[in-house]
């Protein structure tokens, strides 16, 4: 059974496009998961199609101490709205 030695969380909010880096405390890269919830934000409507679409945030462990993330655009951007997502970074013994 793995036993848990630490866990971060935390949250990020960004724009359609945008990117940030995130700093965390150190953890043993090999030992660690990072687990993200994302609540889209939504840009609207492609007003010729009507179709709906999201931006959406991925989170990516880039160091032992960086989190980076990035917000998609959707597709059709006419009317961005923020994406906000949820993280967790869960290292093991």
């Amino acid at each position: 059974m793995s036993v848990i030695k630490s866990i971060q969380r935390g949250s990020v909010e960004l724009a359609p496009a945008a990117t940030t880096n995130i700093a965390i405390s150190s953890v043993n890269m090999a030992k660690t998961v990072v687990i993200v919830s994302c609540m889209n934000g939504d840009v609207g409507h492609n007003t010729s199609t009507g179709v709906r679409n999201a931006t959406m945030i991925g989170i990516n462990l880039t160091s032992s101490t960086n989190l980076y993330a990035a917000c998609g655009t959707g597709l059709n951007f006419e009317y961005p709205k923020d994406a906000k997502a949820y993280w967790q970074v869960v290292e093991y013994e």
